[in-house]
């Protein structure tokens, strides 16, 4: 009967781990091929790019970038 009264044991989570990155310098040839800048047509001179872990299937590609002339622009996605 003690049996039948003892709390059954639980299985442990373990926590989510993120898996967000901090933002890393693009080499030339990875800024190749991304669409140029909206206010000049420049194509990018620099940029980074991070993965924002905002959840269970919410991981985002971040990228930024600027142009010679010093504009700014992003884009995301879901990583996918």
């Amino acid at each position: 009967m003690a049996a039948l009264l003892a709390p059954k044991p639980t299985r442990s989570v373990p926590p989510r781990v993120s898996r967000s990155a901090e933002p890393r310098p693009l080499a030339a040839y990875e800024l190749a091929g991304w669409e140029a800048c909206w206010r000049c047509g420049e194509p990018p001179v620099e940029g980074t790019h991070a993965w924002d872990d905002r959840g269970d299937f919410q991981l985002l590609s971040n990228h930024t970038f600027k142009c010679a002339n010093g504009h700014g622009w992003s884009h995301s996605t879901d990583g996918g």
